[in-house]
C-alpha cells in the first residue's frame, strides 16, 4: 500500500538537470492500494543538448491498481523516443479534486511537458490518464470514476501521438 504521497511510482528514463538517461524495461507493478496525489508518472524528460540515444521505456505493466488519487496519470515519451509496450489492467481509481489550469483545458498541454505537473504546486492536466508519444499500449479492465470533482476535468482520458492503443473493459465514469 501506498499512503499519503505525492506519487506512487514515477519512472523518468532522462533527466535534464542531472545529465542523466537510461534504459528501464520489463517493470511489472501489480497489486498495489494507494491514496495519493499522482498514480503513475512515468516520462521521457526532454533533454536538447545532451540526450543519449539508448534512454528508452518499454514493456512496463501496470496491474491491479486500485485507491483515491487527487491528479493525473501521466505516461509520455518523446517524439524521437516514444514509450513502447505498455500495459494498464485492472486498476479502479476514484479522482478527487481536479485543475485549475484553464489554459490546458482551452488549448492542450504543451509539448513536452516539463516539471512535475500536478505535484509540488503547479496544476494538473485536467483529465484522469493522459499517454503522449506511445506506441503498442493496452488499456483493459479499468476503472476511473470523479468523486467530489470539485475543479473542472476536460477528458477522462486523452490520447496524443499514440501507435496501436487497445482499450478494452473500461469504464470511464
Amino acid at each position: 500500500s501506498i499512503w499519503y504521497t505525492r506519487t506512487a511510482i514515477s519512472i523518468n528514463a532522462s533527466i535534464p538537470i542531472l545529465d542523466f538517461s537510461a534504459a528501464i524495461e520489463n517493470l511489472r507493478f501489480s497489486g498495489i492500494a494507494m491514496d495519493v496525489r499522482i498514480p503513475i508518472f512515468m516520462v521521457m524528460a526532454e533533454q536538447p543538448m545532451a540526450f543519449r540515444t539508448d534512454a528508452r521505456i518499454r514493456n512496463i505493466s501496470f496491474s491491479g491498481f486500485h485507491g483515491t488519487a487527487t491528479a493525473w496519470m501521466l505516461i509520455s515519451g518523446l517524439e524521437s523516443h516514444p514509450l513502447r509496450n505498455i500495459s494498464l489492467s485492472e486498476i479502479d481509481l476514484d479522482m478527487v479534486k481536479g485543475s485549475n489550469n484553464e489554459a490546458w483545458r482551452r488549448e492542450g498541454v504543451p509539448d513536452p511537458i516539463n516539471g512535475l505537473w500536478g505535484a509540488c504546486g503547479y496544476e494538473t492536466i485536467p483529465c484522469a490518464l493522459y499517454i503522449r508519444h506511445a506506441e503498442d499500449v493496452a488499456v483493459d479492465r479499468c476503472s476511473f470514476s470523479w468523486l467530489m470533482p470539485g475543479k473542472g476535468w476536460r477528458d477522462a482520458m486523452q490520447c496524443s501521438s499514440v501507435k496501436n492503443i487497445h482499450i478494452s473493459r473500461t469504464e470511464l465514469m
